[in-house]
């Protein structure tokens, strides 16, 4: 309780709520559009068949334009909420009169590589629906990106979101700083939850719910604070449970494959390494 107490002290300064209004906002947007956008009509059925069938009924440039921003909307809607420490970083470094457009910059830059994604995303997830058939699809998703987030690989990319770098406060620099921490926090971001992405592309109906469902996921993973790269359960399950739960005290893939045993820190609030 305390963690969510402090959470919503610090949720009422700084860019938070400029971002989760961004963030809402492309949730309504994208409850307004028929049956979801043209993203979600492809969502669960994504198939080679059901693409074809979309490329071959209408002119492709009648299609990739609407596909191109249902996905944008997808990208700012889930993502957007994440950056908000880096978005203070940016505003705290740049001048006064610099700090708006030092922070569009970054979300620029971070929206953009992540919309390319879809070169990838959308062929994964033909390839698990091809795999595993419509009816799996879902489970299937879900079940790689826990285990993903549970891998080192993942923990590895998490900490990277979390690094800071040093930002030129004056001249051009700032600009040229924003947008590179954009890319570059953007690239670790798409390292840390690109499986996710794959969960609400495989569901068929309330496909704006899932996204909300993935999104709040997604943001208590990443307000979990850095921890060693082991395998471990998703820091989501700490975020959202406490890590004061028994079953939340340990880690597993130690060097030699043993449980490690963890307690709940007074001091600090994090986990400790029991003392035998």
């Amino acid at each position: 309780m305390r963690r969510f107490v402090a959470f919503a002290v610090q949720g009422q300064s700084g860019p938070l709520p400029a971002l989760l209004a961004i963030s809402v906002l492309a949730y309504a947007l994208l409850s307004l559009l028929p049956e979801g956008g043209f993203v979600a009509s492809l969502c669960g059925n994504l198939t080679i068949g059901a693409v074809w069938f979309y490329i071959s009924a209408v002119p492709w440039s009648w299609a990739v334009g609407p596909l191109a921003a249902d996905w944008g909307l997808m990208i700012v809607a889930m993502m957007t909420p994440l950056v908000a420490p880096q978005v203070a970083r940016i505003v705290w470094a740049s001048r006064r009169e610099r700090q708006l457009i030092a922070a569009a910059i970054f979300l620029l830059g971070y929206w953009a590589i992540w919309f390319l994604t879809i070169v990838v995303l959308f062929p994964a997830a033909m390839f698990v629906t091809w795999v595993f058939g419509p009816d799996l699809d879902l489970v299937a998703a879900l079940a790689v990106a826990l285990v993903w987030s549970a891998s080192p690989l993942a923990q590895r990319a998490r900490n990277l979101c979390h690094r800071t770098r040093p930002i030129r406060a004056f001249g051009p620099g700032v600009l040229i700083d924003s947008a590179q921490r954009g890319l570059s926090v953007g690239a670790s971001c798409i390292a840390a939850c690109w499986p996710w992405m794959l969960v609400p592309i495989a569901v068929q109906s309330v496909h704006v719910a899932t996204m909300i469902l993935v999104g709040a996921y997604l943001f208590a993973d990443r307000i979990a604070p850095p921890a060693p790269a082991t395998w471990r359960l998703p820091p989501a399950f700490e975020t959202l449970c406490g890590s004061s739960r028994p079953w939340l005290r340990f880690r597993f893939g130690t060097r030699f494959g043993q449980i490690r045993q963890f307690n709940l820190s007074r001091r600090t609030g994090r986990l400790v390494p029991r003392q035998h």
